[in-house]
């Protein structure tokens, strides 16, 4: 059984001020076809430190459906970085789509993500296959507000009721929020292996299987992994535009670049103090720095003769140095 939890803020919790917010997807156009029907947008929005994604996913395939998708989610982008709430951003632009007189339906639909400094996250969905959230390797079902959309023209409304879905929760550090477009979940639709598609339900065993497997993968390599499984259900030419996008919520990965001598070289046991004590990656750029490290350290420079090239210069090695390498 899926857990549920309160959209309430734990009491008494205090702001993980350290939690980066990695953004990362990936996507492949239908079999055939030049331009993606599906549209990716994200941004950091400077004023007030928010992080704003947008899936949208245009009727069909090709340039009109991508046409749509990029009105979609740039309206909603737009919108939500100039404080118009999120739920009214929606109406607005629910009023604004066309509907297709053929099938009844509007011409794109969308997930929309309003991810706040404090790390609380606010999602919208129209029509795309539920987002799925990740925590501590156990998907988590958050409770959503389901409204009904009441268009203003009825002469242009869809023909069956459409719902918009609002969801609310305080992420967690190493939280994982996927969603993507229907490509997925349809993929392999027709298929022995799976007759009515691959499946929210599958495509969540897959995506728990990763994370355990491999548990810090980067938000773009487990969009590109959801999005590759679908495409080789669908024999490796997708039947429709397939896309995924998640948001990581990790800890900062902290690097350090030492880059050029000290001006007054009596500062060169400072450097060397500095880089020995820093906690995270650690990158050598240019040969005298790299020399007065290895001196005031007291640590060999390695250099590599492996795959010479001349014209490149070679690597080289030191102890306590994720890379070190020339300057030019």
């Amino acid at each position: 059984m899926i857990p549920t939890y309160s959209t309430e803020k734990p009491q008494g919790k205090e702001q993980n001020t350290e939690t980066f917010v990695e953004v990362g997807y990936f996507q492949l156009c239908k079999y055939n076809q030049k331009t993606e029907g599906d549209v990716f947008l994200s941004q950091k929005n400077p004023a007030d430190g928010r992080v704003i994604t947008t899936l949208s996913d245009g009727l069909g395939s090709g340039v009109k459906a991508g046409v749509l998708a990029t009105l979609t989610a740039t309206m909603a982008t737009k919108f939500i970085a100039n404080d118009i709430p999120i739920r009214r951003a929606a109406e607005i632009i629910m009023n604004t789509l066309p509907v297709c007189k053929q099938r009844g339906i509007s011409y794109a639909t969308f997930t929309l993500v309003d991810i706040a400094p404090n790390s609380t996250v606010r999602i919208m969905e129209y029509d795309n296959p539920p987002y799925i959230l990740v925590r501590q390797e156990t998907v988590v079902e958050p409770i959503k507000d389901i409204t009904p959309i009441e268009r203003k023209n009825k002469k242009t409304a869809p023909k069956k009721e459409s719902f918009l879905q609002y969801s609310k929760y305080e992420a967690r550090p190493g939280d994982r929020l996927i969603f993507f477009s229907d490509g997925v979940t349809q993929s392999g639709m027709g298929t022995p292996c799976f007759p009515f598609g691959w499946g929210s339900n599958n495509v969540q065993e897959f995506i728990l299987d990763k994370i355990r497997c491999y548990k810090d993968i980067s938000a773009r390599d487990l969009a590109r992994s959801v999005v590759q499984e679908a495409s080789m259900y669908d024999g490796y030419t997708p039947k429709d535009d397939i896309t995924c996008g998640v948001v990581y919520f990790r800890n900062p990965r902290d690097m350090l670049v030492m880059t050029g001598p000290p001006v007054h070289p009596e500062n060169d046991s400072e450097i060397a103090r500095i880089f020995s004590l820093f906690d995270g990656h650690k990158v050598i750029c240019g040969g005298t720095t790299a020399n007065i490290l290895s001196r005031e350290l007291n640590r060999p420079i390695k250099v590599s003769l492996k795959d010479f090239d001349p014209k490149v210069p070679p690597s080289s090695s030191m102890e306590g140095a994720d890379m070190v390498t020339e300057g030019i």
